[in-house]
């Protein structure tokens, strides 16, 4: 007689699923014993606290301290208004998204007609841009 082979029975511990036995139960051990550290920051919060502080900079031939995140936005206002195509095409949508709501309380602020042109020079320069990087 010829053995029949049974096929094996499928796990039901296959992908994606552990046996329950493996589960951490409350008060039982830590699963991960060397986790992270109490008190250990976190990247949001090193970021945030290294922004805020501060730096001196030189602007018409004053110090001044302002902190490392203003002292970036001038930067990357400055590299704009030298020519820089990049920094540009990233500074008009900036403008358009939070200068629109900070103007519509002063009396600059823009028409509509000003705010399509924007917004059209804005998609014109960054599809130049983006043609410039993939190499067209």
């Amino acid at each position: 007689m010829d053995k029949v082979k049974k096929s094996p029975k499928p796990s039901k511990w296959g992908k994606g699923k552990t046996d329950p036995k493996t589960w951490w139960k409350k008060g039982g051990p830590s699963p991960n014993p060397a986790g992270r550290p109490k008190g250990a920051l976190g990247l949001k919060t090193v970021l945030a606290t290294e922004l805020k502080s501060t730096v001196k900079i030189q602007e018409a031939g004053k110090t001044k301290t302002v902190t490392k995140q203003q002292a970036m936005v001038k930067q990357f206002v400055s590299k704009a208004l030298k020519g820089d195509d990049k920094a540009f095409g990233r500074l008009i949508p900036l403008m358009l998204a939070i200068g629109a709501e900070e103007m519509a309380d002063t009396d600059h602020a823009l028409t509509d007609q000003q705010k399509e042109i924007l917004k059209r020079n804005a998609q014109r320069l960054l599809e130049t841009l983006s043609k410039k990087e993939s190499g067209q």
